[in-house]
């Protein structure tokens, strides 16, 4: 996502100050939104794996971590 954003930034600098602005505010949110959504999306995983990873040792899962998944 941080190589595209700067790829966007570096090509489309010639348009009208204003829209580059704008367009230069969208695309950094858009960055942030999905740089946030891909490192959560990294924790979940991280606990899905370790869960199933006791459930083969036989080990007993926490009560906690049990209800953090969804119904």
């Amino acid at each position: 996502m941080t190589k595209l954003f700067q790829l966007y930034v570096e090509k489309y600098n010639r348009y009208n100050p204003t829209y580059l602005a704008l367009a230069s505010i969208i695309m950094l949110l858009t960055w942030m939104y999905l740089t946030c959504l891909f490192l959560l999306l990294g924790g979940k995983l991280n606990v899905i794996l370790r869960q199933e990873r006791q459930r083969e040792r036989g080990e007993v899962v926490p009560v906690s971590a049990q209800t953090a998944q969804p119904a």
